[in-house]
């Protein structure tokens, strides 16, 4: 499992903003959503530390030109560490009629960040980036789940994990194979954060924080903040005591946000 080592010289208290990002056509049409994300952390928060969840990838075939245009649209100016994870349709396991192949879209994702999962070290803090289309649909292979046995055994001393996944996998742990790996989390202390419902939800399952984040820009009906449908940035704070959510709507409104149990 490759590790993006961090090395800046930072506070022990600071802020990661996590996004889900989606369809090209939308998110530009979208009253400039992306734009107002990816100013915003700079004037809040200059030089911390990003992750893009979820699809960040227009449906450009197998041409590599195309396809370096428009990843260089959405990202070739901003200035913040920026750090990806792999979406449904980014490497789609599905066989769809006329889509890009399996092969091809691994090949592409490979070719520009080198690996299809991850982890980095920030201040004791583990960020654990997983691969929920490894070789099949919703799954992760034994070969990710043996990486992730090593870089918990690497990384006894951290004080926190953070883990990522595009599928919420626990909604179906054994078919998935994320019960291995949820196995190996037995003990620590960790948050989950996925992205494929397009909907904000908070879940306490095995006596920890899991998450489903909603949309930056992405296809949504955007019912508001009731239905967990909103345009936002989660912005978390590593405090001592764990991390603390922020949840930053990018149209300034404010309301409840929704949550629920999951067993």
């Amino acid at each position: 499992m490759n590790d993006y080592g961090l090395s800046w010289n930072e506070p022990t208290r600071w802020c990661s903003g996590y996004v889900k990002l989606d369809y090209y056509e939308r998110l530009f049409d979208s009253d400039d959503v992306f734009e107002t994300m990816r100013t915003a952390p700079d004037d809040l928060y200059p030089g911390l530390y990003d992750i893009s969840l979820g699809l960040a990838r227009h449906y450009s075939g197998d041409d590599p030109i195309l396809l370096s245009r428009i990843w260089n649209a959405f990202f070739g100016e901003l200035e913040m560490p920026f750090f990806f994870l792999v979406g449904k349709y980014d490497i789609q396991a599905k066989s769809v009629e006329g889509r890009v192949s399996y092969e091809t879209m691994w090949s592409q994702w490979e070719n520009r960040f080198e690996t299809t999962y991850y982890y980095c070290v920030y201040k004791r803090v583990l960020f654990l980036g997983l691969f929920s289309n490894d070789r099949m649909e919703r799954h992760l292979s034994e070969k990710q789940v043996a990486c992730t046995r090593e870089v918990l055994k690497e990384h006894m001393d951290v004080r926190w994990m953070l883990v990522f996944v595009h599928h919420p996998l626990w909604e179906s742990p054994h078919l998935s194979n994320f019960d291995n790996n949820e196995t190996l989390l037995e003990g620590r202390k960790y948050s989950v954060f996925a992205v494929q419902q397009k909907m904000y939800r908070h879940f306490e399952r095995k006596n920890t924080n899991y998450y489903f984040l909603a949309t930056t820009g992405s296809g949504s009906p955007l019912l508001g903040t009731e239905f967990g449908e909103f345009n936002y940035v989660t912005w978390v704070t590593m405090a001592d005591g764990g991390p603390k959510l922020a949840n930053l709507r990018l149209d300034g409104n404010k309301g409840s946000i929704g949550r629920g149990r999951l067993g």
